[in-house]
């Protein structure tokens, strides 16, 4: 018996070869376009067009059982940049940064800008504002808010019957 390979005239065409350089050519022109974009995001920065604004600010919200304790990472700002506000069921915290340089000096490199933000914290349960205590130390503002007593957890007695 004879066995007969099939041959694909596909397979059998000459295929053109590319040089590296050209197979290359799309990943430059991408990398070309990525340098151009950070470029222009730095010169923006840089200008003071452009400022990373609440991205220093971080937030941390915890619940103990009898009060709800926010941290906040505010580097740069004393207690009179900043301005609280509480009710039952919200929190409000606004802040500003100003970085100035001093009367007869000039900026060569300017890293952190000035910045402002705002932000407002929808409680998942009531509080007592009148309770409402903050501190800044070290950059760090720890905001203690108690509890109102309907939202305080409560030991329930069971009866047997």
């Amino acid at each position: 018996m004879i066995v007969r390979a099939y041959t694909n005239p596909w397979f059998e065409r000459t295929w053109p070869t590319r040089s590296l350089a050209s197979q290359l050519a799309p990943f430059e022109a991408f990398g070309h376009e990525l340098g151009r974009l950070f470029s222009a995001q730095e010169r923006a920065v840089r200008s003071g067009d452009c400022v990373p604004g609440s991205a220093d600010a971080t937030f941390e919200l915890k619940d103990d059982g009898s009060q709800l304790s926010l941290s906040a990472s505010l580097p740069g700002l004393t207690e009179l940049d900043l301005e609280l506000t509480a009710t039952a069921e919200k929190l409000s915290l606004r802040g500003e940064r100003k970085v100035s340089v001093p009367e007869g000096y000039s900026a060569r490199l300017r890293e952190r800008q000035s910045y402002a933000f705002e932000r407002s914290f929808r409680l998942p349960v009531k509080i007592d504002p009148d309770k409402v205590e903050a501190k800044l130390v070290n950059g760090i503002l720890t905001v203690t808010l108690p509890k109102a007593e309907e939202s305080k957890p409560r030991s329930i007695t069971v009866h047997a019957v």
